[in-house]
Parts: C-alpha cells; structure tokens; sequence
C-alpha cells in the first residue's frame, strides 16, 4: 500500500508511505491479486484520520473500491466513510526521489523538533526560511533564523557521514511538520547539495515497530 500526499499547487514538500496490509485480510478472495492504483481527495483523508484518531477500538479498517462509480469505501466496525475519486494521472513522484543524495545526517528527533520550535516564534510570513549549517568535522548541526529585532541559533551534535560541511535553507513550517510526521526515535536527512531538495526518514526506534512501514518525505 503506498500513500502519496503532494503540496498544494506547486510541489514544494511531498510525502510517500509504504506499508504493508499483509495478515489484514480476513478473507483470501478479498485480497487483490493486481497493482490498484488511486487518488484521494485530501479532505477526505484528513476526515477518515480526525475520525478513526477519536475513536476507542482497535478494529482495522477495510477498504473497497468501485471501478464503475470510482467510488472507495473505508469501513471500520458499524461505521464507514465514502469518497469519490479523483480523475486524471497522478505526478511521477518516484522520479522526485530517484536523486544523488550525497550527504546523511541523523538527529535525535525529539531535541530537534524543540530547537525548530523555539526559533519559529521568530518567523512569520515575510521571513519563514530557516538555514541549516552542517559541521562534518564538530559532527554538529546548526539551525538559524536572522531577523532585524533579533536572532534564533541553536546547535545540537549529529551524525554527519560526509567529509564536507553544507548550508541549506528550508521552510520552517515545512520542516517542523516532517519532522513530527516522522514516527522514530531518530530521523535522517538525505541531501544533495545547497540549493537542491533534502529527504527526511524514519531512524532508531520505531513508535510501532510491528507495523512494516516505510515513510520519505521530501522538502524542495
């Protein structure tokens, strides 16, 4: 099963999840023998999640499709949600993550999402760009937000496998966001170069480690 979220209008972060439904199913006629390919409004997506967040039992939620009405249905228990979907071909993604992504740089999550959140009070929509220096040689990371009444510098250790320092610069809410999406103990950021796109997936501790999972979301 593979869920994509692209940003609104141009493409300027994107998210691609792999999981697996294997042992879900109850029934082996169920099981669907060929690739099945789908876009779903977002709205609808960000409704089945406020609901199933809010509820109390663990029962997993089926899916079916109709290729006639290209109607989907997720059920759950004595309660389902029905949406239509979208017409027309979805973005090559896969190609948006086929790049050279030289340098990895692994953080503890939890202390890097806190160093973001106390330099975004600094930002607002005139300036929400934040800049990231990384230090191979201290094995350190430096994130920082200039603005003309004052500035935000925060510095944390890090794993660095390159050889070379680099500054790259990303939206703050965009990165704040990934970053919290990311369900793991550490998280890794794959870049390639100054001006070019950085990934952010899931290292160390899974929060659901019996889940096959596999998140990368990508910031240009």
């Amino acid at each position: 099963l593979v869920l994509c979220c692209p940003g609104i209008q141009l493409i300027h972060r994107l998210v691609v999840l792999n999981t697996s439904i294997q042992g879900f199913s109850k029934k082996k006629q169920a099981e669907i023998a060929q690739p099945l390919e789908l876009t779903v409004p977002a709205k609808s997506l960000a409704e089945l999640e406020r609901i199933l967040s809010s509820r109390t039992s663990a029962d997993p939620v089926e899916l079916s499709y109709s290729t006639e009405s290209a109607l989907i249905e997720f059920r759950w228990g004595a309660q389902r949600l029905v949406t239509r979907c979208l017409e027309g071909t979805y973005p090559a993604y896969p190609d948006l993550l086929q790049q050279d992504f030289q340098h990895q740089v692994t953080l503890e999550k939890a202390p890097f999402i806190k160093a973001i959140e106390r330099i975004a009070v600094l930002a607002d929509k005139k300036e929400k760009t934040l800049s990231i220096r990384i230090n191979s040689e201290a094995q350190q990371v430096s994130l920082s937000l200039f603005r003309e009444f004052g500035n935000g510098l925060e510095q944390m250790a890090a794993h660095v496998n390159s050889d070379s320092n680099l500054s790259i610069s990303f939206n703050i809410k965009y990165l704040l966001e990934g970053a919290k999406a990311i369900a793991s103990s550490q998280l890794q950021m794959h870049l390639t170069q100054r001006d070019g796109p950085a990934i952010l997936v899931p290292a160390g501790n899974r929060s659901k480690p019996n889940i096959l999972m596999d998140a990368k979301y990508l910031l240009m």
